[in-house]
């Protein structure tokens, strides 16, 4: 646990650096910590300097081997407020603190990553995946994403298709999903999002609160809202969120929507890709709901409903007017 004290330093500024130093590059640093850690850089020109050097003086080898020294010794991770102890002293008796008044950039730490996957699901496949947090992901049918746990982010990019999100609760580590323009943060929550194509994309919130961010522009949504988002605006409204989505079941519930959103979601299952041959085609709306994991029996009934022709061919079918 770190422990950070607001009352007025006695510490040098390297000190204070160090123990920075030893606060950042703690397993967890709580949110409070970090907004401390942004004004004491704020505070005065040199603390970017001292920090800077710090880091540097970190890495050396000599400096972690004394550190893993001290925690065989049952040293624990806190921020000393007047004490200089535990790893602070050993940087300064090691004598490891430089200055260079020529930059004043700090040093990008970049941790090894946890935990990384690439799931990817043909026409038709739903997968089912347990992440070693105990998050859950259900990927819908010709979709992909890749994972990333990565220090205190967890990261996921969905880069086609659909899923849906049971995020294990951790404080510490807040959950991301990058769907198109939009990115999605959580703690711990169920949601599911539809990337409907490059510049759009849908969230629906089955429990807990998801923050929807567009370009400048963020929503908070909560249990039975969505959002979509859209070349970067954001509209919300509000849905039924007593089940899970539809698409689980192979289902997909429209109302007055066009036809093109429902042929995306149709080719999620389809062996043979579905296009339509006219823009204004795909533009028509439609109601209903669809077996969408039975692509033949759509297309059937938009067929008798709406007089749309199908032509099956070998590669692909396109419906026309």
């Amino acid at each position: 646990m770190i422990k950070v004290v607001n009352e007025p330093s006695l510490l040098s500024v390297e000190d204070e650096a160090a123990a920075w130093v030893v606060a950042m590059m703690a397993e967890t640093v709580p949110a409070h910590t970090e907004r401390q850690f942004e004004l004491w850089i704020k505070a005065h020109p040199d603390h970017a300097q001292a920090y800077a050097d710090m880091c540097a003086s970190w890495q050396a080898a000599p400096v972690e081997d004394a550190l893993t020294f001290k925690r065989r010794q049952g040293a624990s991770r806190q921020f000393i407020s007047v004490v200089v102890g535990g790893a602070l002293a050993a940087c300064l008796v090691l004598g490891f603190v430089g200055v260079n008044t020529r930059s004043v950039m700090l040093p990008s730490f970049k941790p090894q990553p946890t935990y990384s996957a690439s799931l990817m699901t043909g026409p038709g496949d739903i997968q089912d995946v347990a992440l070693p947090d105990g998050t859950r992901i259900a990927l819908s049918g010709n979709s992909a994403l890749t994972v990333r746990y990565e220090g205190r982010r967890r990261q996921v990019n969905l880069t086609r298709g659909e899923a849906w999100f049971d995020v294990a609760h951790d404080e510490s580590r807040a959950f991301h999903v990058a769907a198109g323009e939009a990115e999605v943060k959580v703690v711990g929550t169920a949601f599911n999002i539809d990337l409907l194509d490059a510049v759009t994309t849908e969230v629906s919130v089955y429990r807990g609160k998801v923050q929807v961010a567009a370009g400048e522009r963020s929503v908070d949504l909560t249990l039975g809202q969505k959002a979509i988002s859209q070349n970067g605006r954001i509209a919300r409204s509000m849905f039924d969120a007593q089940a899970i989505p539809d698409w689980r079941e192979g289902w997909f519930e429209a109302e007055d929507i066009e036809l093109g959103r429902l042929i995306a979601e149709v080719n999620r299952f389809a062996k043979t890709p579905v296009r339509i041959a006219d823009p204004d085609l795909a533009a028509k709306t439609v109601s209903g709901r669809f077996k969408v994991s039975d692509p033949a029996l759509v297309l059937s009934g938009l067929k008798q409903v709406y007089g749309i022709e199908v032509r099956q061919g070998k590669t692909v079918t396109v419906l026309t007017k």
